[in-house]
């Protein structure tokens, strides 16, 4: 679910949360005090727990800080022509699909007519 999408993307992008770390304290999740495990810097099983009571530069030691809107930012900016290309090629085979269902419901329509 959601949570399984949230680590793969701070996984992925090396961030945590949506602005930056502390975002995590406003969740139920976290009891005011944790982030999720797939903020921390390595794979350790329990590495977020604490690590919103400890000041900034000891957190950074531990977790990836920045938010992953920038990042995912970023990424999308970089990679814009490609996903406005993937954009344009979905909308043409959508609108190919629309052609195809019009002639077949037109010759459906005729034959229905002939008989």
């Amino acid at each position: 679910g959601v949570t399984h999408t949230w680590d793969g993307i701070q996984h992925e992008l090396n961030c945590c949360g949506t602005e930056e770390y502390q975002d995590w304290s406003n969740v139920t999740f976290s009891s005011g005090s944790d982030v999720p495990d797939s903020c921390c810097l390595s794979d350790v099983v329990g590495c977020g727990l604490g690590v919103l009571s400890l000041p900034q530069s000891e957190a950074a030691m531990k977790i990836h800080t920045e938010g992953c809107l920038d990042i995912f930012s970023v990424k999308i900016k970089s990679n814009i022509g490609a996903v406005g290309g993937l954009g344009i090629v979905i909308g043409f085979l959508q609108l190919i699909g629309m052609i195809f269902a019009l002639y077949l419901a037109n010759t459906i329509k005729k034959e229905y007519e002939t008989v």
